[in-house]
């Protein structure tokens, strides 16, 4: 097909959307449409006594890694949370232990997992006899996947914590009380 035999590009032309629509494809005007991307922006950034939730490695235009980060707290044997997001932005894709601090001294960890339209149960608990481990400085406990839904044409909308427990080891654990949980906004442009 010759340059301009394309109806749908003509008229775009024409009304002087087509320069606007391929600004940002960086294809050097080959026609394609951008993909839109997420993108993460937490509440805050990690300090005592929090957890924080931040974009994590691995994010891509298809897959948001969120790490949920803990700081300054000791003697942590277990956690549990309800997380909240708009499913017209997220698909939960699952979650991810790896490099997290629960296991980084070896010991094993059990999930427990429920998911509903729009939310995510999670709860993670160090098996005995592993015990309780420190949280000394900012260190991410678990990450968080998720894609972009069918049909998602954009937007933003919150990622926001319920229901949420940190437990020490005691038999049996206690809450650790204090502890603030913080999220964000989620960005599919």
């Amino acid at each position: 097909m010759s340059r301009g035999a394309n109806p749908l590009g003509r008229a775009l032309g024409a009304l002087g959307l087509a320069p606007a629509l391929l600004a940002g494809c960086g294809n050097g005007g080959g026609g394609t449409v951008p993909s839109i991307c997420f993108s993460f922006v937490p509440d805050a950034a990690p300090s005592a006594s929090t957890v924080v939730a931040r974009s994590g490695s691995g994010s891509s235009c298809e897959l948001l890694v969120v790490e949920l980060v803990l700081t300054d707290v000791t003697d942590v044997f277990a956690v549990s949370f309800r997380a909240s997001f708009d499913p017209s932005l997220l698909a939960y894709d699952g979650h991810s232990l790896a490099g997290s601090h629960l296991t980084s001294d070896g010991a094993q960890v059990q999930a427990l997992e429920t998911v509903g339209q729009g939310e995510v149960q999670l709860g993670l608990s160090r098996l005995n006899p592993a015990g309780g481990i420190d949280f000394g400085g900012p260190q991410v406990f678990v990450k968080l996947l998720f894609r972009k839904p069918v049909g998602a044409q954009g937007g933003s909308g919150r990622l926001d914590f319920a229901d949420t427990q940190v437990f020490d080891s005691q038999q049996p654990p206690q809450p650790k009380p204090g502890i603030v949980w913080l999220g964000g906004t989620v960005r599919l442009e």
